[in-house]
């Protein structure tokens, strides 16, 4: 191992990341910039600290392989574990390589989540660091897993040291702490040079210096070359050999270093190198070729002879029974100094050398392969459609395209094409996706193949935020569908309208579409008819949020379960559908009915994509019930369903959600960061329901803080100067609030145009809910018996009490009107009630307010100590209720995506807070606390 000089600094921060807060460092550089260096210093710091250590490096070779680096994880040969997590290793590398028949592959959640208990358990005994070299190198599906875990290792003793070439932080862990390694000063790189021990006099020195400019392999290879053309014994030969100013001994870059090494090497080595750079780095497949090589190379242990005299210079070494090169740069020149007939000749090699792994022989094939090969074509096909039922998207894609490439007919190549392009769209590589799709485009005059990758490339536009492009490329795609396949163009338009109520225009445009649609579409056969109905009244509604037409209204509420009917992968749909335009329609218990049941069919059913939409709604759903502990837990499921499957805009929606109810819960500052941090990721116009929704949370972080013109500045931003709101539907759900803050901070006067303006719209719909918020808004404003009629009928809605914390926040504003009048009694009577609303739900910092009115009234309050259930964690609750219903661990684990070892966690912590110990008490208590 190479001496490190100058990096102590990067040594010191990278210790401190990895023993402390979140564990996780990422070291970047440009190639040769000392990243290895650094993870050697910081692995042997490891191990003499007691710390153990699994050791793992990128392989350009390998990126096309399904969970490469995954399995090399779980193999750790570099530690000791026991029996138990050796067998769970080996079951989760063997369902990474091909699930068993009959058996469904695992979901990328739970996946990712028994890997992070698998290595939490690794580390009982010894803290444990993972080491990932070359990361840029690393298959995507093994680093979209290790991403995931190394973003949730606070708190335990696992470690993630991860080293790349990017110029910032590695994909998916983009809020880690960067070491970024600087070139090295004069000093150091002259520093380093002495630890070389190699005859250079001092003009070599500067000159190697100047040309290397700080890079540390330059540096040793610079030196390197300039010391083997000289004759060592003679120091005026060296002094005089680099004393021009462009000697040929030292070449411009470092590539040119490792160049100039290999025409000095046999044609039998050089061909063994290319073999191992081309992917063939082991030694029994390399045995297997040169066991029968062109008839000059046939001698008893050529291979031993033939890497001899590359590890003599030092060019490679054999460790653990595979060929490593002194540094990536190496192989990557040993396979650009060979010719094209050289690199295909290797790549046949390899084909029919891996006997053992028809994975890795399919791909050496289609490396070789230079012109239409179907029979090829469909081993690609194969290999894609088992990478993807596995989770492995991206290499799916790899694998479908290349198969595209090689199809000699055209209706499988854009076939394949388009397959591909569904793939890409599960793994977030919007940059893939959309070269991909233009070649699409480009290729082709078949109006479906145009239309559905238009659709593929919307949806990931989409989950990158850029909602407006997304609903562009949507409509763009509308007309060829209607003629070809309108069953994918009311999918199209079912999204189209989602994009709609996200960004809050475009409408008009959809509207349109949706006319003609329903004119010119033929329509579909009971009872599938019944999807696209669903289907029909989101769209409706999603245009019109305001609205509450009867026909969906009668929809929503009577369409029968279809189980009977349809398959699970439209019932889901539908329920999704039907139970989120009840959400939007103020139907809350519809909604919880029906997107409960959407989210059971799909957790049977291993639906990722469906689920997460699903639950964004139900989190809706349940915010506005009040239930805030559950649709934090539902938040944090959204987290990590969109982090396992690369769905961006449902990580900042879950995010978000999450935000908005922790200031709910009494945690201003931690909300306040975050809608802050979400804000700025978020485009201006891109997603006005997000922006709105996350300028309610501001606000109520700032008045529970006690800045009232910050929560003014934030909440008047929902509206523009005239009134118009940034989110029809959100601002006017605030205009409660709003009102409330304008009359507290001295801004009664700016927000009357508000609140006319938002009266001739609410009045006009028939929701009980917006009701109780406009007539709250218009007392909080009024004066004298005007303004007490506004307040007597927002809190006497008959139907009010489906929203409780509108309620509860009218009841607050009344009590306190009637307060200031000296109708205590009356005051008192409001007070409670809200007060004992705020205390149910869990808002703590609106208890305490209400309860300081009640006091200010002369009612005499203690502060409420929580119940014994209420102590629960939110996940806690859940799962004691499934283990009170009967469920197993392994059985509530697969509802929740969670291992059975987390489960068995959760009840530890559970039971004695319920002053239980078995589940035979548990299922009384939980039927009593729950109730």
């Amino acid at each position: 191992m190479h001496r490190l000089v100058g990096r102590d600094d990067d040594l010191s921060a990278c210790w401190h990341l990895l023993s402390t807060g979140r564990r996780l460092a990422c070291v970047t550089g440009e190639p040769g910039a000392g990243k290895t260096g650094l993870l050697d210093a910081l692995d042997a710091q490891a191990r003499d600290a007691g710390w153990e250590v699994i050791r793992l490096r990128g392989r350009a070779s390998e990126r096309a392989l399904p969970y490469a680096g995954v399995v090399e994880l779980l193999a750790a040969r570099q530690v000791h574990l026991g029996p138990d997590l050796r067998r769970r290793a080996a079951e989760v590398s063997a369902d990474l390589v091909g699930p068993r028949p009959g058996q469904a592959p695992t979901s990328a959640l739970a996946l990712r989540l028994g890997i992070l208990d698998w290595l939490a358990d690794a580390a009982t005994e010894r803290p444990l660091m993972v080491v990932v070299d070359d990361q840029h190198w690393w298959d995507d599906s093994s680093w979209d897993v290790l991403s995931f875990v190394a973003n949730r290792l606070a708190g335990t003793s696992v470690a993630v040291l991860v080293a790349t070439r990017a110029l910032t932080s590695a994909r998916g862990v983009e809020e880690a702490d960067v070491v970024a390694l600087a070139p090295l000063g004069l000093e150091q790189s002259l520093a380093l040079l002495d630890t070389l021990e190699l005859p250079l006099g001092p003009v070599a020195r500067i000159s190697v210096t100047d040309r290397a400019r700080g890079n540390p392999l330059a540096l040793r290879e610079f030196a390197r070359t300039a010391g083997s053309v000289t004759n060592p014994m003679d120091p005026d030969t060296r002094l005089g050999s680099l004393a021009a100013s462009e000697p040929p001994a030292v070449p411009p870059k470092v590539e040119a270093a490792f160049a100039a090494e290999l025409p000095g090497l046999p044609a039998t080595t050089r061909r063994v190198l290319l073999l191992a750079a081309a992917g063939g780095a082991d030694l029994p497949v390399l045995s297997r070729v040169v066991a029968d090589p062109p008839e000059s190379h046939r001698t008893r242990g050529g291979l031993a002879r033939d890497l001899g005299p590359a590890e003599e210079s030092g060019l490679i070494s054999v460790v653990d029974g595979r060929v490593r090169f002194r540094h990536p740069l190496v192989r990557s020149t040993v396979y650009a100094q060979a010719s094209t007939a050289e690199r295909l000749a290797a790549h046949r090699d390899l084909a029919d050398a891996y006997v053992d792994d028809p994975a890795r022989g399919t791909w050496h094939r289609a490396a070789a392969t230079t012109g239409p090969d179907d029979d090829l074509a469909l081993e690609l096909v194969r290999a894609a459609g088992a990478a993807t039922g596995r989770g492995a998207h991206s290499e799916g894609a790899r694998a479908m395209l290349r198969a595209a490439e090689l199809s000699s007919r055209r209706a499988d190549r854009e076939s394949r094409m388009l397959e591909a392009l569904v793939m890409l769209g599960q793994t977030g590589q919007l940059g893939r996706l959309q070269a991909l799709s233009e070649r699409v485009l480009a290729e082709t005059d078949d109006p479906k193949v145009r239309a559905l990758a238009a659709h593929r490339v919307a949806y990931a536009m989409a989950q990158s935020m850029r909602q407006t492009a997304a609903l562009d490329a949507l409509e763009g795609s509308l007309d060829e569908l209607l003629r070809v396949e309108p069953e994918s163009g009311w999918a199209s338009l079912t999204t189209l309208a989602s994009l709609t109520y996200q960004t809050g225009r475009g409408a008009d445009r959809v509207r349109v579409w949706y006319d003609r649609y329903r004119r010119d579409a033929p329509p579909a056969p009971p009872p599938y008819d019944q999807v696209t109905r669903a289907a029909q009244a989101w769209i409706e509604t999603a245009l019109a949020p305001l609205s509450r037409a009867p026909q969906n209204l009668a929809l929503v509420r009577e369409t029968p379960p279809l189980d009977l009917e349809l398959p699970g992968e439209l019932l889901a749909p539908q329920e999704m559908m039907l139970g989120a335009t009840a959400w939007l329609l103020d139907e809350p218990e519809v909604a919880m009915r029906r997107l409960e049941k959407s989210v059971e069919l799909q957790r049977q059913g291993n639906a990722p994509g469906q689920l997460i939409q699903t639950l964004m709604a139900l989190g809706q759903v349940q915010f506005d019930r009040a239930a805030f502990a559950d649709a934090a837990l539902t938040a944090r499921t959204m987290i990590d369903l969109a982090e396992a499957d690369n769905l961006g805009y449902y990580l900042l929606t879950g995010r978000e959600l999450l935000a908005r109810v922790t200031v709910v819960l009494g945690d201003p500052e931690v909300a306040r960061s975050e809608a802050l941090a979400l804000l700025r990721a978020v485009d201006v116009g891109e997603c006005a329901a997000l922006e709105a929704n996350l300028h309610v949370t501001l606000a109520r972080a700032s008045f529970t803080r006690g800045d009232l013109a910050a929560a003014y500045r934030y909440g008047r931003a929902l509206f523009d100067r005239d009134g118009a709101p940034l989110h029809e539907h959100v601002s006017y759900r605030a205009l409660g609030d709003l009102v409330a803050v304008a009359v507290r901070a001295g801004e009664r006067d700016d927000v009357l145009g508000v609140v006319e303006r938002a009266r001739g719209q609410l009045e006009a719909t028939t929701s009980p809910r917006f009701a109780v918020i406009l007539q709250r808004a218009l007392g909080l404003l009024a004066e004298g018996d005007e303004a007490e009629a506004y307040l007597e009928l927002a809190t006497s809605e008959p139907s009010a009490a489906r929203w409780p914390f509108e309620l509860a926040h009218a009841r607050l504003g009344y009590g306190v009107w009637l307060r200031r009048r000296r109708r205590t009694a009356a005051a008192r009577a409001q007070l409670a009630l809200a007060q004992e609303a705020f205390a149910r739900v869990g808002a703590i910092t609106l208890a305490e307010a209400a309860a300081a009115e009640l006091r200010a009234a002369g009612v005499s309050t203690e502060e409420a100590s929580p119940s014994s259930w209420s102590e629960l964690t939110a996940q806690e609750r859940q799962i004691a209720r499934l283990a009170a219903a009967g469920l197993t661990n392994r059985e509530i684990g697969k509802r929740l995506f969670l291992s059975p070892r987390t489960v068995s966690t959760h009840l530890y912590h559970a039971f004695p807070k319920l002053g239980v110990t078995s589940r035979t008490q548990l299922r009384d208590v939980v039927e009593r606390l729950s109730g």
